[in-house]
C-alpha cells in the first residue's frame, strides 16, 4: 500500500467500489480502447515533470504540444467565455453552429427529462465503457504503478435513445476539472459536443485541439473549413433546415430575397455578407400561427427581426436559435401567452417587445439575462398591455440579482404586488402605470427612484 501512495501519479476514485480501467497491459504499448465519453487524468507534478498538476481533460493531454507548451491554446476566463468564442468561430460553418447551440441549449438540463438532451448525475462514478481509441501515451507523472498504466477517470458518458441524449456524468471529477482551470472544463464539454457530428475520437480529439488554438481564430472561412476537413470532419448537410420546410412566410421571405428556388438555397448562401434582405427581416402583417425550430437557421447574420401583427401564438423554443447577431427583436401585437425562458438563449438582443400580446407571465431568465458584453449598452424590453399577473420573485443574471435592462416597460397588465429586485435595477427606468398595485406595493416602490406608477 506505501508504495502505491507514494507514486507520482495517482487517479482519482470514482466510486464507492472504485472501478479502473487500465489502458493498456504493457504500459501503454500500442492502441487502446477507452470509454465513451468525456474522460479526465489526475497528475501530479514532481521535479522533472512541473508542468501538470491536478485534474485535466483527456484530450488535453493527448493533444498537448511539447515543443510550444501548448502557448498556442486560449486559456479562458471560464466556461462561459470560451462557448462565446467558439460560438463565434463556428458562424464560419452554419451547420456546425447550428449543432452546437442545439448542444448549449439543453447544458446541464438537470430537470426537465422531456427535453431532448437530459444530464443525470452519478454520484458514485461511472464505469469505464472502453470504447475509444488511444494511441499516444500520457506524461509519466500521469501514470501509475509499477508498469506506468494511465488509469481513465470517465466523467461522462453518453447514452443515445429514440429522439433523446442522456448524458451521465461524475460531479466531482467535474468540480476537479474547473478546480484546475476552465479551460480544461470546456475541452471536456466540446469533447461531449463533437459527438453530435463525428463518431470517431482521434477525430474528436483533433477537432477539440483545433477550436481552443489560435490558429482557429487567425483561419478565413474557407482555411477553417479545410483544416476541420483534415481533421475528418466534414459539416453535415442534414443539420441544415431545408429552407423548403421552415414556416410558409419565412420560406417565402428567404425564397423572393435570394431569388432562388428553395432547394437551391444551402447554409453557405444565407450567410453571405450581400444577401439581399440585408440583415433585417420584416414581414407585412399576415396570419403567421407559429414559429417552428429552425425557421431562423444559418440567418446568424440578421440583426433586426420584426413580426409584429402576425397572430403568432406560438414560438418553439429554437426557432431563434444561432441567430446570434440579433440586437432587435419586435414580437408586439401578437396573441402570444407563453414564452420559453431558452427561446433567446445566446443572443445580444438589445431592444425585446413583446407588448400587446396575452402573456400572463414573463421567465426569470429573461428578465435577468441580456447577454451584452457591456451592461451600460442601451436596451429595452417592453412588455406594456399583457395580462401579466405576477413577476419572478428573484432572477440571477450575469451581474447578480437585477436586471440590466435600461427601461423595462409594464404598462396596463395586471400586477398587484412587485418583487425586491425590481427596486435593484441599477438606474433602470420601470413604468409600471395602469396596473392595479396594492397599498403594500405602492409603499415599496416609492423608495425606488426609477421606478414609475
Amino acid at each position: 500500500m506505501n508504495s502505491i501512495l507514494g507514486n507520482i501519479c495517482y487517479t482519482l476514485p470514482i466510486s464507492l467500489f472504485v472501478f479502473m480501467t487500465p489502458l493498456s497491459q504493457t504500459g501503454l504499448a500500442g492502441p487502446v480502447v477507452v470509454g465513451n465519453g468525456g474522460d479526465a487524468v489526475f497528475c501530479k507534478k514532481d521535479a522533472d515533470h512541473p508542468e501538470f498538476d491536478g485534474t485535466y481533460s483527456l484530450d488535453y493531454l493527448l493533444t498537448f504540444r511539447s515543443s510550444n507548451g501548448n502557448s498556442d491554446v486560449v486559456e479562458p476566463r471560464d466556461f462561459e467565455s470560451s462557448a462565446a468564442r467558439i460560438r463565434k468561430l463556428l458562424r464560419k460553418v452554419p451547420d456546425l453552429s447550428y449543432a452546437f447551440e442545439l448542444f448549449m441549449r439543453d447544458l446541464w438540463n438537470l430537470d426537465d427529462p422531456s427535453r431532448s438532451r437530459f444530464w443525470q448525475e452519478a454520484a458514485y462514478g461511472i464505469i469505464d465503457l472502453e470504447d475509444e481509441r488511444m494511441v499516444r501515451k500520457l506524461p509519466p507523472n500521469c501514470r501509475s504503478g509499477s508498469e506506468q498504466r494511465s488509469e481513465i477517470i470517465q466523467a461522462v458518458v453518453r447514452f443515445e435513445r429514440p429522439g433523446a441524449i442522456i448524458y451521465e456524468f461524475d460531479p466531482e471529477t467535474l468540480e476537479d476539472l474547473r478546480a484546475t482551470s476552465a479551460l480544461q472544463e470546456s475541452f471536456l464539454l466540446v469533447h461531449e459536443w463533437l459527438w453530435d457530428v463525428t463518431d470517431d475520437p482521434l477525430t474528436v480529439r483533433k477537432v477539440n485541439r483545433y477550436l481552443h488554438s489560435t490558429h482557429a481564430e487567425e483561419h478565413s472561412k474557407e482555411e477553417f473549413r479545410r483544416a476541420l476537413e483534415n481533421f475528418g470532419l466534414a459539416a453535415s448537410p442534414s443539420s441544415f433546415k431545408s429552407v423548403c420546410f421552415r414556416t410558409p412566410a419565412i420560406r417565402e421571405f428567404i425564397v423572393e430575397s435570394m431569388q432562388s428556388p428553395c432547394d437551391d438555397i444551402e447554409a453557405e448562401d444565407l450567410q453571405e455578407r450581400n444577401t439581399p434582405f440585408k440583415n433585417r427581416l420584416k414581414l407585412l402583417p399576415q396570419d403567421i400561427p407559429a414559429l417552428r425550430n429552425g425557421d431562423f437557421h444559418g440567418l446568424s447574420r440578421l440583426y433586426s427581426v420584426v413580426l409584429s401583427d402576425h397572430g403568432i401564438n406560438h414560438i418553439d423554443e429554437a426557432a431563434f436559435l444561432g441567430v446570434n447577431s440579433l440586437n432587435f427583436l419586435d414580437l408586439s401585437n401578437n396573441n402570444l401567452k407563453r414564452v420559453s425562458p431558452s427561446t433567446l438563449d445566446g443572443i445580444n438582443v438589445k431592444s425585446l417587445d413583446f407588448s400587446n400580446n396575452k402573456l400572463s407571465s414573463f421567465p426569470a431568465r429573461l428578465f435577468a439575462k441580456t447577454y451584452l458584453d457591456s451592461p451600460g449598452t442601451d436596451t429595452r424590453l417592453n412588455l406594456a398591455n399583457n395580462r401579466i399577473k405576477n413577476l419572478p420573485k428573484n432572477i440571477e443574471g450575469p451581474f447578480g440579482p437585477h436586471t440590466y435592462w435600461n427601461v423595462i416597460d409594464l404598462r396596463n397588465n395586471l400586477l398587484e404586488e412587485v418583487p425586491d429586485w425590481l427596486c435593484n435595477t441599477k438606474g433602470a427606468v420601470v413604468n409600471l402605470r395602469g396596473n392595479p398595485l396594492n397599498d403594500e406595493a405602492q409603499e415599496k416602490i416609492l423608495e425606488c427612484r426609477s421606478v414609475e406608477f
